[in-house]
């Protein structure tokens, strides 16, 4: 199991799904049963305490967010990010900005910035100008 994904599940999935997710990005044979669920059903296993609408986050998240992001900036100049994605390039590393406009992440995406803290979920859409993307946070 991919350390980075393992602590993205403790932090950001349901506790009464943690289990199953962590067994399917584990096993290659399930993996994709859960890659699937990025697409329209991911909101229902992510805990709601964590999940916020990108763009209009609660001030205070928002500020917390914005403090950790340029933290982790700083420290992480190439602004690489970890990706699950219900497509080819799931598993892989990529530049931050990169993630968050390429086009082949519109089938379900979660862009990993700090496993524990920041992380953004882009749900199914058919074109990058509709980008109802959520913000997953642990202050």
């Amino acid at each position: 199991m991919n350390p980075i994904e393992e602590t993205f599940v403790k932090t950001f999935i349901a506790r009464d799904k943690r289990e199953r997710w962590l067994s399917f990005l584990a096993s290659e044979k399930n993996r994709l049963k859960v890659l699937g669920r990025l697409a329209h059903v991911l909101e229902d296993d992510l805990d709601p305490r964590f999940v916020f609408d990108k763009d209009s986050p609660p001030a205070e998240i928002a500020a917390q967010a914005g403090q950790a992001l340029a933290e982790w900036a700083k420290t992480n100049p190439k602004q690489l990010c970890h990706l699950i994605v219900y497509g080819d390039k799931d598993g892989q590393v990529m530049n931050l900005s990169a993630a968050e406009s390429d086009f082949d992440l519109t089938n379900g995406a979660i862009i990993i910035v700090i496993p524990n803290k920041l992380a953004y979920y882009h749900p199914e859409r058919d074109n990058l100008s509709r980008q109802p993307f959520k913000l997953l946070f642990h202050p």
